[in-house]
């Protein structure tokens, strides 16, 4: 598979102190007052561009995003928000490609459209409504980490795949796109 794992947020969720710089993950709670009813997502759709994909929950090891080994299903970062949680950051990570299995899920998301529509499904079978307010590549020495993973502020989702060239030579792709949905 390409290499494609992000670093993790400096910061842990609200709830509990940043873990040391040495620590090897995020902590796994989220946030004590995350609204009653706010359920971890299970599967996704985005019409635009055909991604009608399972979600698995990921966490960080080493302070690097995990990403689901199977390049077709999409990770949730488990210590960030939940979908119709009203705040905070839903952290959506995937393969680009994989030279064995082929491409992800994600590899038209730099395609997407402003406005257009991603349904996330809960625990519960809850649907939540999202519409694309942004699209950026970011080479990954540039990729704003703080900001992509903030848990504070309104409810929103940002989906981070690989992109930009790939580098054989380092075995991996240069820069990140990084797609940002708002409640619909």
């Amino acid at each position: 598979m390409s290499a494609c794992a992000q670093p993790a947020p400096t910061a842990a969720p609200a709830s509990q102190p940043p873990p040391p710089a040495s620590s090897s993950a995020a902590a796994h709670a989220l946030p004590s007052d995350e609204p009653r009813g706010a359920q971890p997502p299970v599967g996704i759709r985005i019409p635009a561009i055909d991604i009608d994909s399972a979600v698995q929950h990921v966490g960080t090891e080493d302070r690097v995003l995990q990403i689901p080994p199977e390049p077709w299903v999409v990770g949730w970062w488990r210590d960030g928000a939940r979908p119709g949680g009203d705040r905070g950051t839903v952290v959506l990570t995937a393969h680009l490609d994989s030279r064995k299995y082929g491409t992800g899920p994600f590899v038209r998301a730099k395609e997407l459209p402003r406005g257009a529509a991603m349904v996330m499904v809960d625990t519960e079978g809850l649907k939540h409504r999202y519409r694309v307010e942004r699209v950026d590549t970011f080479h990954k020495a540039a990729l704003p980490y703080e900001e992509l993973f903030r848990q504070s502020g309104p409810e929103r989702v940002v989906l981070v795949t690989c992109g930009g060239t790939y580098d054989r030579n380092n075995g991996g792709w240069d820069s990140n796109v990084v797609v940002t949905f708002v409640p619909a």
